[in-house]
């Protein structure tokens, strides 16, 4: 998505940077960010058992976090398949 706002700014010349440097830049941030908000959950979920398993519980603030973080993360998750479907949906060949 970032690549389509970007190529204007390469055909009009207004960026001095060539293509081929740029899109490894653009792609390295769009990985490292997906990968952070692959990993959130994922920490909090494995936090939670592994203090569980040695201590036999966990604090109250990681099971508060471990059973709510859903609230926030799950709308997102939502939001951004559906969206990413009604932007795809013109590239489907029926």
């Amino acid at each position: 998505m970032k690549t389509k706002v970007c190529e204007p700014y390469f055909a009009q010349g207004l960026v001095r940077s060539p293509i081929s440097a740029t899109l490894p830049q653009i792609g390295s941030r769009l990985y490292v960010t997906w990968g952070i908000l692959y990993s959130f959950p994922e920490i909090i979920r494995y936090s939670f058992f592994g203090m569980k398993e040695v201590f036999g519980s966990a604090p109250s603030f990681l099971q508060w976090l471990r059973y709510s973080t859903f609230l926030l993360l799950y709308p997102i998750g939502i939001t951004s398949e559906v969206g990413l479907i009604y932007i795809g949906l013109p590239y489907i060949k029926v």
